[in-house]
């Protein structure tokens, strides 16, 4: 053991100083503001998923959400 040559004392791992435990807050969904890139449907929309892609509820075309995102603040 590693540990047992360095006089005795502990791993490093039991020695290093624990944050101290968080509040248990609420989570709350945080919705994104999204807007059709598809230039004829243009539908807005808060969107709560967690992944990249999205798919927008009026024309069910698939848009990327960082897009979708950049396109609803050009157009506010």
């Amino acid at each position: 053991m590693p540990f047992l040559s360095s006089k005795g004392r502990k791993p490093r791992s039991a020695r290093r100083a624990r944050k101290p435990m968080q509040d248990n807050w609420q989570k709350i969904p945080r919705g994104r503001w999204l807007k059709c890139t598809y230039e004829k449907c243009g539908h807005e929309w808060q969107y709560f998923g967690g992944r990249k892609w999205a798919e927008c509820p009026a024309c069910h075309s698939i848009v990327k959400v960082a897009v979708a995102q950049r396109n609803y603040y050009r157009s506010s």
